[in-house]
């Protein structure tokens, strides 16, 4: 029986019968899947809960039904799969941290403060008043690899006229019908299009990662990561990579002020 049994075990909150497979557990009693789609909590909130705060956050959360059904989203920035989304109403001054309609609506006066740093340095944050904006060395650094680009570009040049040269010799000996020698000794390994070398290195910008600080009675934080750009690795090239790096940040700018604004609409930018 168990498993293949009719009689399913009720929800502790609502009473509307629980799935049998993997249930969301609550003080280790499943709850039913209506009750289980209205969670919107941080990673791990929910096991810490037992059933009288997990009702408390039910009630919340209709409660925010008004919000919801206000919200209509005017941008958005998607942070790549799996990485999540920031919704945006910038005519009510809401957000959304999920891109589910279900999720929970947050007021603009739930932020406290926000940054969007790239690596450990950050280039934009909220003020008291202003938004805070640091300008980048990012495309500085980037021409300083110019050299190391232009060693690795004579590299590829020079295997690739090596590869010309011996795939030349090979076609002489088809034409000739004799055999190709063997490699003996400490003669060189015929080479393949698997030695062709590759640009490797890392780009100086790893990753930018946007950080909210909420005041919330559930949500203390969210945090998004965005990967930073890379190099072609066969043709590596500087202008590139600064096109690369300028229409991330430009986007993550305007994520920015968007968010300042809606926290104060009068607000500037004060450059550093």
């Amino acid at each position: 029986m168990g498993l293949f049994s009719n009689h399913k075990k009720v929800c502790p909150i609502c009473g509307n019968p629980t799935p049998r497979l993997l249930p969301t557990k609550i003080e280790d009693m499943p709850i039913c899947k209506e009750c289980d789609k209205k969670i919107d909590l941080p990673d791990g909130a929910v096991n810490e809960m037992n059933l009288e705060r997990f009702r408390q956050y039910l009630t919340f959360y209709d409660q925010n039904q008004t919000l919801r059904d206000t919200f209509n989203e005017t941008w958005r920035y998607d942070f790549g799969f799996g990485g999540g989304s920031l919704l945006l109403d910038t005519d009510h001054r809401l957000l959304r941290l999920r891109d589910d309609e279900r999720a929970l609506v947050f007021e603009v006066s739930a932020i406290k403060s926000f940054t969007i740093k790239e690596d450990s340095t950050a280039i934009y944050a909220s003020g008291k008043e202003n938004l805070k904006c640091h300008e980048s060395d990012a495309p500085d650094r980037v021409r300083a690899m110019s050299n190391l680009i232009e060693q690795f570009q004579l590299q590829r040049q020079e295997f690739e006229w090596m590869l010309q040269r011996q795939d030349a010799a090979v076609r002489q000996h088809t034409r000739s019908g004799s055999p190709m020698p063997t490699v003996i000794g400490n003669e060189p390994k015929r080479l393949t299009t698997l030695d062709r070398p590759t640009f490797d290195t890392k780009g100086p910008v790893r990753q930018f990662k946007v950080t909210l600080n909420l005041q919330h009675p559930y949500w203390s934080k969210m945090q998004w990561k965005v990967d930073g750009p890379s190099f072609d690795r066969d043709d590596p090239s500087v202008e590139e990579y600064i096109e690369k790096y300028e229409k991330k940040e430009k986007k993550l700018h305007t994520m920015a002020k968007k968010l300042m604004k809606m926290m104060n609409p009068e607000a500037k930018e004060d450059w550093v």
